[in-house]
């Protein structure tokens, strides 16, 4: 665990380093959740351990698109085949 709270803290730092302070831009753009989580225990032989299950909760209006946040697969899969083409 202490792995990857490193990892995330130095994945942090970089994108801060390269893109300035973002948090208030990101902060003030979400109006709705996208992804909603429900929290849960479940008893097992008298250890309760914590149950996370995915919650609907609609359609949300703008999923990071305003931020650049999205389409990245997209982008992806039009470099491939540009190189694909580039290399018959």
């Amino acid at each position: 665990m202490s792995d990857e709270c490193k990892g995330a803290f130095f994945s942090l730092t970089q994108a801060e380093y390269a893109a300035g302070n973002f948090k208030p831009k990101v902060s003030e753009s979400v109006t709705t959740a996208s992804i909603r989580v429900g929290a849960g225990v479940n008893n097992v032989a008298g250890v309760k351990l914590p149950v996370f299950e995915e919650v609907p909760c609609g359609d949300a209006s703008d999923n990071g698109g305003s931020l650049g946040l999205v389409g990245g697969y997209v982008g992806e899969r039009a470099s491939r085949s540009i190189t694909r083409r580039g290399n018959q």
